[in-house]
């Protein structure tokens, strides 16, 4: 976290590491065990620090009588305030403008600026944060900025109507959107709002936001008046490219059913696959989807080679750095060289998702652990954001440990947008060779 955080962003995290209650595997725990275990962490390591050190090494501000921030530096406190300041300063010029939000380049080029230049002014060697952990600790410690689902600042406060707006751009034409997909787009992309309501009070909203739609009795949904087929090629919506399906996906049960159906609509996937059959899951994907691979480990380490060998870093110097303790000089310039690595698993992923006529060519990314143990899983929500336009279906290979099941990566999170986004795949589906008919000739 770059040696400072929010106690509400530790909590968290240990509220992600928590393993589900004895005999009650779909249970969470709560908040508040994770907030007790954190404080008892925190006391007790201040604890040893005074009896080793003679003085405390976590320093803490405190906001209307309690703990709100803590940093293994006093001196990170005032920059990351300072964070907070600048995040409520960009969503007033964005009001002023008349803007309902702050796009994440934008929001993310004026906190790096800041950051760098107020701790530097603090700090000898401040720890190069990543645009995604900048945002997230801006909005943690703002007034009045909050974080979306696509890393875009906006207001708590954010009207009804403009949430639904932004939300439900652009669907509608084709195919409708049930009254559950509605609350969950705009859940997913502005969770600090409260709860859409049910029907028929939705419907009155939906009205209030002006964007057409009206629900179909008929269809269990909302869809736009006269549809985009009606409009005899004036429609301005793109066609929706459907992948052919062959009889394996089609006849493949659940798994081939979901598969299709997510190739088809280019959406995005979380697929569990039991940690024993994580390689038979990637032939069957390539072989019986089509699906194309990109090893993310393998991306991300033949960029770090290049990065490092540009500036002259022996490779060994940085396979040590791995080792370095957090905050440590070491680990910095490692943080720094993963940061400028990303990119280029961005840019893998979108030449893998180009490279073929859309919707028919699953993008299978595999290998995903370092995105989660450097911190940097939210590059995946560009994909996972029900809003984004995708070129192909994005999955991502999800192994399912003891320690671990559901969307879970090295014991963190995926950044998924809604539940339905994480699928786990059938084991039968998995083992089944496909069958090939003597007319269709020889498998």
């Amino acid at each position: 976290m770059g040696g400072v955080a929010t106690v509400d962003e530790l909590a968290g995290a240990v509220l992600a590491a928590l393993p589900p209650p004895a005999g009650s595997p779909d249970s969470v725990p709560s908040a508040r065990i994770a907030a007790g275990l954190l404080r008892l962490a925190l006391d007790r390591a201040q604890a040893l620090n005074r009896a080793d050190a003679g003085e405390e090494q976590i320093a803490a501000r405190r906001r209307d009588g309690r703990i709100a921030l803590l940093a293994t530096d006093p001196a990170l406190l005032d920059p990351a305030e300072a964070l907070g300041r600048t995040a409520d300063q960009l969503m007033a010029q964005a009001r002023t403008a008349g803007e309902p939000l702050v796009p994440a380049a934008r929001a993310a080029q004026r906190l790096q600026d800041g950051w760098v230049r107020a701790a530097a002014g603090q700090v000898p060697s401040p720890v190069a944060l990543g645009d995604g952990r900048l945002l997230r600790l801006a909005a943690a410690l703002a007034q009045e900025a909050v974080l979306s689902g696509s890393n875009e600042l906006y207001y708590r406060d954010l009207p009804v109507a403009d949430a639904l707006a932004l939300a439900l751009k652009g669907v509608g034409g084709s195919q409708p959107v049930t009254a559950h997909e509605v609350r969950d787009r705009v859940r997913a992309r502005f969770p600090a709002l409260s709860q859409l309501p049910e029907r028929p009070r939705l419907d009155q909203l939906l009205s209030d936001a002006k964007l057409g739609l009206v629900y179909d009795d008929a269809e269990h949904g909302y869809r736009s008046p006269t549809r985009a087929a009606d409009t005899k090629g004036l429609a301005s919506r793109q066609a929706t490219v459907t992948a052919a399906a062959g009889p394996q996906l089609v006849t493949g049960g659940r798994s081939g059913h979901r598969l299709a159906e997510s190739a088809a609509a280019r959406s995005f996937l979380a697929l569990g696959v039991d940690a024993d059959r994580t390689d038979r899951a990637v032939d069957a994907l390539t072989s019986r989807c089509g699906a194309v691979v990109v090893d993310v480990t393998q991306v991300l380490i033949e960029t770090m080679r290049t990065q490092a060998a540009a500036v002259g870093l022996p490779w060994d110097m940085v396979q040590a750095a791995d080792a370095a303790a957090p905050g440590s000089r070491d680990a910095a310039g490692l943080t720094a060289l993963v940061q400028r690595s990303l990119p280029a698993i961005e840019a893998a992923i979108d030449a893998a998702a180009s490279d073929a006529p859309e919707g028919t060519r699953p993008v299978l990314l595999v290998e995903i652990a370092p995105l989660a143990r450097y911190g940097h899983l939210a590059l995946l929500s560009r994909w996972t954001d029900l809003a984004a336009r995708r070129l192909q279906a994005i999955w991502v290979l999800v192994p399912q440990l003891s320690g671990g099941r559901g969307a879970i990566i090295d014991k963190r999170p995926l950044p998924l947008a809604a539940p339905g986004q994480f699928f786990r795949l059938d084991a039968e589906w998995i083992d089944t060779r496909p069958t090939v008919s003597a007319a269709e000739g020889t498998p």
